[in-house]
């Protein structure tokens, strides 16, 4: 009972942080299912009449699907551009030893200060120069630029776990480094690019 007593209060703050969180959710579904007289007119947690699936058929052919095309064509090929480069570039500044390693790597961290409002008339600039206004190329650069500086500066801490020893073993029994990268480096560092991709997928 007193165990009981005691988590008590935690067990009362996940439940109103539940209800606040789940509650929206649950509205917004039953309001979709609402027709437009009755989501004016019925309090707002009065259940729908019936469902009224036009609602969504509505939505769909309104520009929905559209949407919904835009976004995979240029979520998932800016995804793949930023897990790419970002675990290849990782790899190369936080594992290889180079003269401009550390410059280079300053680079990529200074790019995650540069604020999205300083570059957008100079990007709109080169993207009409390039004839590139109005195409998904356009969001898959400025998408995959802009995930980078974040996605490389967390790859190379995750790449700093990786054991130099093993490394040297895999490339001294005659694998070549980058083999040692695919076979060694990446399987070690799976749960990074899990990280980075859901970090960026969502912001994408």
């Amino acid at each position: 009972m007193k165990k009981l007593l005691g988590n008590a209060p935690l067990a009362v703050i996940v439940g109103l942080l539940l209800v606040v969180v789940i509650y929206p959710l649950v509205w917004l579904l039953q309001s979709s299912f609402k027709t437009t007289v009755e989501f004016a007119t019925q309090p707002t947690w009065a259940l729908p009449k019936g469902f009224a699936w036009q609602n969504y058929v509505q939505a769909w052919n309104s520009g929905m699907a559209t949407y919904f095309l835009n976004s995979i064509l240029a979520v998932f090929p800016s995804l793949l551009l930023i897990l790419a480069i970002s675990v290849s570039a990782a790899f190369a500044l936080e594992v290889m030893t180079w003269r401009l390693r550390n410059p280079v790597l300053l680079l990529f961290l200074a790019g995650i200060m540069v604020p999205l409002q300083l570059v957008l008339l100079p990007l709109f600039t080169i993207y009409f120069q390039a004839s590139l206004i109005d195409t998904r190329w356009a969001l898959i650069i400025t998408y995959t630029a802009f995930g980078l500086p974040l996605s490389v500066f967390l790859m190379a801490g995750f790449f700093k776990s990786v054991p130099r020893e093993v490394m040297e073993a895999e490339v001294l029994d005659a694998t070549s480094f980058y083999k040692a990268f695919y076979r060694v480096a990446l399987p070690i560092v799976a749960n990074g690019l899990v990280t980075i991709a859901l970090v960026q997928f969502f912001f994408i």
